[in-house]
């Protein structure tokens, strides 16, 4: 009996279509994203030096079972607007107090020592200026 091996065939180029087609489609998507996401290089160079002016020093760090509270110093040359504060990757609300005085605004002058206090606990906090800048501090 002989055997003619077209099925093979039919298979093996099958498998070439189906493997070409979703490397085709897997570049598409990533280029698009990649697009998407550059930045001239102005743009970078910018943003760098926007990120670069803010420059955050922890004077103290205490927490308890429910709180962290952190003395920190802004000694950049720009005020930084804090967007979010993550607890262990976990978003947290926060407030911020120059003495007693609760500030309303997420804004921490230059040269101006402010608590920042969260609501959650946990092994680092990270701060994310509105420049997407992001210190991070390890409590422990």
């Amino acid at each position: 009996m002989q055997r003619r091996g077209i099925s093979e065939v039919v298979a093996s180029i099958l498998l070439i279509t189906v493997i070409a087609t979703t490397s085709v489609l897997a570049t598409n998507a990533s280029s698009k994203q990649i697009a998407e996401n550059e930045k001239t290089v102005t743009e970078a160079l910018h943003e760098k030096s926007t990120q670069i002016q803010e420059l955050i020093s922890v004077i103290s760090i205490k927490t308890n079972s429910n709180k962290i509270i952190l003395e920190v110093l802004n000694y950049g040359i720009k005020e930084i607007i804090i967007d979010k504060v993550l607890v262990d990757g976990r978003e947290s609300a926060f407030i911020l107090k120059d003495g007693n005085l609760i500030i309303t605004h997420n804004t921490i002058p230059k040269k101006k020592i402010l608590v920042l206090e969260t609501n959650m606990t946990g092994r680092s906090i990270q701060l994310i200026t509105d420049t997407e800048n992001l210190f991070n501090i390890k409590l422990r």
